[in-house]
């Protein structure tokens, strides 16, 4: 149906029913508060078109086109003024205040998405994770071994943490330090 959907757990509630994709939604990721005068939605969907939405007033904002194929990650940064998308297209998007600011080669299809420290950004797919500068030059990268399972998702503890934490798809986790970088 490529509609989005936004309960409200607490009173089991349908707060938002988000029409606009006409495809598959993929990925999401939320920015601010409910009863924040900034609380915003992003979507992706499998035809490559990002739509924001103003949840305070329930519209869109914007529609951001720039994937070939399936957005996979969203993440917006601490202050929510931008945008990091990945997709099966292989590349990660940098959209600052809803404008593409950079598309960055990733040369794999991309998994999940986001920044560490304020001042880095990952890119992970099934078999890597790339930590690159604000630049686009990449300072780290770690590659599972052919013994280890696929990645499935990164989870940064907090933005001034150094580690991230790879989940595979046994249901382990491996540490990946940021403290060299």
């Amino acid at each position: 149906e490529g509609a989005v959907k936004v309960w409200d757990l607490r009173n089991l509630l349908l707060t938002h029913n988000l029409k606009g994709h006409g495809s598959i939604v993929s990925s999401l990721a939320f920015y601010g508060e409910l009863g924040s005068t900034n609380w915003k939605l992003a979507s992706g969907s499998d035809n490559g078109k990002i739509i924001v939405w103003n949840l305070v007033k329930s519209q869109a904002i914007k529609t951001l086109s720039n994937h070939t194929s399936a957005v996979t990650s969203l993440q917006w940064t601490t202050r929510g003024d931008a945008l990091l998308s990945g997709g099966r297209d292989k590349v990660l998007s940098i959209w600052r205040d809803l404008e593409l600011g950079a598309t960055i080669p990733i040369l794999e299809e991309v998994q999940t998405v986001g920044t560490v420290q304020g001042k880095y950004l990952f890119a992970a797919s099934l078999q890597r994770v790339k930590v690159l500068s604000l630049s686009a030059d990449v300072v780290s990268e770690w590659e599972l071994g052919s013994n280890e399972n696929e990645i499935v998702s990164i989870i940064r503890c907090s933005d001034s943490n150094a580690h991230l934490y790879a989940c595979l798809s046994d249901d382990t986790i491996i540490e990946l330090s940021l403290i060299h970088i």
